[in-house]
């Protein structure tokens, strides 16, 4: 009876068992590519979106920074926290930055804009 429990314990072969073993390894491996791959494809996805929220903060700030002559106000913590301004920001870049519209326009948009700041005494 023990030498037929022995034989069925040791039905597999020793190379087939160490074949068994290297396929394993191959699949673990193969496994640990894939999740690298991910990894990084997450990373590059993040960076991403970092650029992106990167990129609309440069332009408002641009557009601050634009309008932060064009309005009465010295504060800049005003002009960053007002949605008014905000809106307004971006108008009065968007009229700036306008290749189709001539300097003469641009400077009569501009000056319409500015009237407030005229009115105050420096």
């Amino acid at each position: 009876v023990i030498d037929v429990l022995l034989n069925i314990l040791n039905i597999c072969t020793d190379e087939e068992l160490a074949e068994y073993d290297a396929h394993i390894d191959t699949l673990i491996e193969r496994n640990n590519r894939e999740q690298r791959k991910e990894q990084i494809r997450s990373k590059i996805r993040a960076l991403g979106k970092v650029a992106k929220a990167y990129k609309s903060l440069r332009e408002l700030s641009e557009n601050v920074v634009t309008l932060r002559g064009l309005t009465p106000s010295t504060s800049s913590s005003d002009l960053n926290n007002s949605d008014e301004v905000k809106s307004e920001a971006e108008v009065v870049a968007n009229i700036l930055r306008d290749k189709n519209v001539s300097t003469k326009e641009r400077f009569s948009k501009a000056k319409i804009l500015d009237q407030v700041n005229e009115r105050n005494d420096l």
